[in-house]
């Protein structure tokens, strides 16, 4: 029968999901750029959603705002972000955490925008196909990658754990598995179209697989329990057990061929077997589904049957779980002290690239690679600043500061939590929770309105009895019988169909948060902008379920879209911008370094409060050195001493640029270590033998000895001009032009080096190197060079 004009398929504008659509392009375009990890990977993202963002705003690109009470949670979110930019005055790094501000920025407008268009009626539920869409183009590139066993071993690979497209082969499990709990239910959904439910449970499985290429234990761990959130969580537990089956099946099919990469090394197991099992699966479980598919819309299980068949597997899974508890017991002894000594193992085990786990791989493998060092360090990082936190990125400068084993060198915290009371202290944690506490409360008030439907019919709280409802039930809303809700007395019906959706969408992002928990998952977009999609489809499914809701007033949603939107293209833009201008200065910077300069110069401007640009610049003058050293060898005597002083210069110039940079970012090790390597390397060149050979023999003096096979045995006349004479020729004219392009700060710097006695220069090396080793003194490099220039 042909809907009437009223009706709400014929009424909905299918223009409504473009929108939708990019948002979920977005995404992968995250994910497959090294998972947008990478500044340069993730800002044009970044600049991207906040001109969307900031067209949404202006020309009122939308059809509504978002209904009470979603502008709670994005003012959780903005004072969040809004506490990170102000905890830069104070974070050790302004730069990283300027950084990391717009970064959250870029996560608030695209969850905005989010809800902004997932808002209207019928929107979030027409655009569910995308879902099995996503998976399938995930599971496409990953075939394609595979065909080519060159490029898996070149890049597919890294220490024999999948780890593409996001580098980092933890996050790569991650992302395979975020879409795992919307796609089982969409198989299982009678009410979903046939080809939805058929690629749905055909994805599934390869997903999974991939996943197992990552060894990702973290991941593993994070899916078996997010496994026990959705099956207490979900309306539909047994239909939801059936549709899982196949994928199960398959997985555990496929686990010891695909584990072969892990054990054996991919040189050896060679392309064909991931094809074969990855392909395979896809099919099989595809034609299952549609097999599924249509059996479902003809064969309806009466109410008591159903009943019966949920209570007999709820026994079945009882039973199964008390003789595997009783087995373990056996086992391993008493429970409590195997479950302190595992925890014990996974926080200070250590595991490396073994085959000590299950089947020869790393799952079930004991050990935590370290993080219990990592944790510690957060831990200790709040406790000296519990409030306000140590500032926006600041855990890398308290990891240096307060680790214990030069072994450990993260850049974040391995743990969401622990992040952020490290970084951002009580209030920053309080406002991140806040944001995504109130959304999953409110996405499952549906589910929270039937738990307390059940007890006042005194239904089983677990054992639903219209669990896997018929087609019918689900369109009319006989499953919970209907709650009340809306506005204008009109009622909204919350089917199981709708709980089941949300409750797979929640679960998903539970999945993500405990994974978050023992990894570093909130840095890559490539994950987190998936995250907050499925965060968005629960919200507008749970907003949808309970009816429409007054939205913030236009005017004040306009303007406050369009002003973070601003904030993010300023916050993004520069860095971007400052770091087009710096990669334009290093390629330059070994054929023309005056236009290189420039272009430091103008990376310099554009983002005022990073080091980097000024490193830059430092490397242009050691690259002018360089010139004019070359020059220095193929010249007489005479000629070769005036080359060897402008070789002093561009190192002096050097020095006294990364010395400035200090100032940008005190409290780096790395700033004060390079000042005191570029005045080794001054000395080096102007008196090779006022450095020891065993200097010349550390990791950092290695460097430094190139610069000892320039000298010229003794310092220039001190009160000689920099850059004297217009005719100069060869490398004297290289660093002539570089010269030029140098600011009065920086040649009155240079020229006080300069002055310097060997004696004087070598104690300012050394101070600047022990001020590197007091930031961070479990460098070894760095001890092992203090120790050689004192002894």
């Amino acid at each position: 029968m042909r809907p009437g004009p009223s009706s709400p398929s014929s009424a909905f504008p299918p223009a409504q999901l473009a929108p939708v659509a990019v948002l979920f392009a977005v995404w992968p375009a995250a994910s497959y750029s090294a998972g947008g990890y990478l500044p340069q990977k993730w800002l044009p993202l970044a600049l991207l959603v906040g001109f969307a963002g900031l067209v949404a705003a202006g020309l009122r690109a939308y059809p509504h705002p978002p209904a009470r009470p979603l502008p709670v949670i994005l003012g959780f979110f903005f004072l969040y972000v809004l506490w990170m930019a102000l905890s830069a005055t104070w974070a050790p790094g302004p730069a990283p955490a300027w950084r990391e501000t717009a970064r959250a920025g870029f996560y608030l407008v695209f969850f905005a925008l989010a809800l902004t268009y997932l808002g209207p009626p019928q929107v979030e539920k027409k655009s569910r196909w995308l879902f099995p869409v996503a998976g399938l183009v995930i599971i496409a590139v990953a075939l394609v990658r595979f065909s080519s066993l060159s490029t898996m071993a070149a890049d597919f690979f890294g220490e024999r754990r999948l780890s593409y497209p996001l580098t980092y082969p933890n996050s790569t499990g991650n992302f395979y598995l975020l879409l795992v709990w919307p796609l089982l239910w969409l198989a299982a959904d009678p009410q979903e179209r046939l080809w939805v439910r058929a690629v749905s449970l055909g994805t599934i499985p390869v997903l999974l697989e991939l996943m197992v290429l990552t060894q990702s234990r973290g991941a593993m761990t994070a899916l078996v329990l997010s496994a026990v959130v959705y099956f207490l969580v979900t309306p539909a537990r047994l239909r939801s057990l059936f549709f899982l089956v196949v994928p199960v099946v398959l997985v555990a099919l496929a686990f010891m061929p695909l584990t072969a990469y892990y054990t054996d090394g991919v040189g050896r197991v060679g392309n064909r077997v991931a094809l074969l099992w990855l392909g395979g699966s896809l099919v099989v479980a595809a034609i299952a589904g549609l097999l599924f598919a249509l059996a479902d819309r003809h064969l309806r299980l009466p109410l008591r049957p159903r009943l019966v068949l949920s209570v007999l597997v709820s026994v079945v899974l009882l039973v199964a779980a008390v003789t595997g508890t009783v087995q373990l017991r056996e086992r391993v002894g008493d429970l409590t002290e195997w479950a302190a000594d595992v925890v014990d193992s996974v926080i200070h085990g250590e595991t490396g690239t073994g085959t000590e786990g299950l089947g020869g791989s790393r799952f079930g493998a004991m050990g935590g690679n370290g993080r219990g060092v990592i944790w510690e360090t957060a831990w200790q990082g709040f406790l000296e600043r519990p409030l306000t936190g140590n500032g926006a990125a600041g855990y890398r400068y308290i990891n240096e500061l307060h680790r214990t084993d030069a072994r450990t060198d993260p850049q974040h915290a391995h743990s969401i939590e622990l992040e952020l009371l490290a970084e951002t202290g009580v209030v920053g944690t309080i406002l991140f929770v806040g944001a995504f506490g109130s959304a999953l409360g409110l996405a499952l008030v549906p589910r929270f309105r039937s738990w307390r439907a059940l007890v006042r019919r005194r239904r089983p709280f677990l054992l639903d009895a219209r669990d896997d409802v018929a087609p019918g039930d689900m369109a009319t809303g006989r499953a919970t019988g209907g709650t009340g809700g809306g506005t204008g007395g009109s009622t909204s019906i919350v089917t199981t169909g709708s709980q089941a959706w949300i409750a797979a969408l929640v679960t998903a992002v539970g999945f993500w948060l405990i994974h978050a928990s023992v990894d570093w998952l909130w840095q890559f977009p490539g994950v987190v902008l998936g995250v907050l999609l499925l965060l968005a489809y629960a919200l507008a499914a749970s907003r949808r379920s309970a009816g429409r809701r007054a939205g913030l007033r236009p005017r004040l949603f306009r303007v406050g879209l369009g002003v973070v939107s601003v904030a993010l293209l300023v916050g993004a833009g520069l860095p971007y911008l400052s770091l087009q201008y710096q990669n334009l200065a290093l390629a330059e910077m070994g054929t023309d370094q005056a236009a290189a300069l420039d272009h430091a110069s103008t990376a310099q401007t554009l983002f005022p409060v990073s080091p980097d640009p000024l490193l830059v610049r430092a490397d242009v003058y050691r690259a002018a050195a360089e010139k004019a050293a070359a020059f220095e060898s193929a010249q007489e005597p005479e000629e070769a001493a005036e080359s060897t002083s402008a070789v002093l210069e561009a190192l002096a110039l050097a020095l006294a640029v990364n010395e400035q940079a200090i100032q940008k970012e005190e409290a780096s090790s790395e700033v004060h270590t390079q000042a005191g390597v570029a005045a080794l390397d001054l000395l080096a060149t102007r008196q090779p033998a006022a450095l020891s050979e065993a200097v010349y023999g550390t990791a950092y003096g290695t460097e430094v000895a190139r610069w000892a096979e320039l000298g010229a045995g003794g310092p220039p006349d001190a009160a000689q001009e920099l850059g004297t004479s217009a005719q100069e020729a060869g490398g004297v004219s290289i660093v002539a032009a570089a010269r030029a392009r140098a600011t009065s700060e920086e040649r009155q710097a240079a020229r006080t080096i300069l002055e310097l006695t060997n004696r004087e220069l070598l104690a300012r090396a050394e101070q600047h190197l022990q001020e590197a080793l007091e930031r961070d003194p479990q460098d070894p490099g760095l001890q092992e060079l203090v120790a050689a220039l004192g002894a």
